[in-house]
C-alpha cells in the first residue's frame, strides 16, 4: 500500500488513553487491505515510510469503515511524527497524479 492508498491519517488515542495513529483507506485498496488484516490479525504488520520502520504493530482488528487505527507503545510525539511522514507520503503520491 502506497500514499496513495490513503486519504487522511491523524494522531489518536484509545479508550485507554494509549496514543496512536489513524489512517483512512480509500477505493479497492482499502477493501483489499481489510481482507489482507482480517487474514493476518495476530500477526505483525510493518509501517515503513521512506524506507524506515516506524512501527510493526500486530493487528488485533481490521479497518473500521476504511479506518485502520494503530495504538499502543507509542508517545505522543511518536504519534505525531508518523502522521507527518505518512501526510507527506499522501501529498507526495498525489502530487504525481495518483
Amino acid at each position: 500500500m502506497t500514499g496513495a492508498s490513503m486519504s487522511e491519517a491523524w494522531v489518536s488515542q484509545d479508550r485507554d488513553g494509549e496514543w496512536g495513529i489513524a489512517i483512512r483507506l480509500g477505493g479497492d485498496d482499502a477493501s483489499r487491505f481489510g481482507d489482507t488484516v482480517r487474514a493476518n490479525l495476530g500477526r505483525r504488520m510493518a509501517i515503513v515510510v521512506d524506507g524506515r520502520v516506524l512501527r510493526a504493530p500486530e493487528l488485533t482488528a481490521a479497518p473500521e469503515n476504511g479506518v485502520l487505527e494503530v495504538s499502543g507503545g507509542l508517545t505522543r510525539d511518536e504519534a505525531l511524527e508518523a502522521v507527518l511522514l505518512l501526510r507527506a507520503g499522501i501529498i507526495w503520491e498525489r502530487g504525481r497524479g495518483r
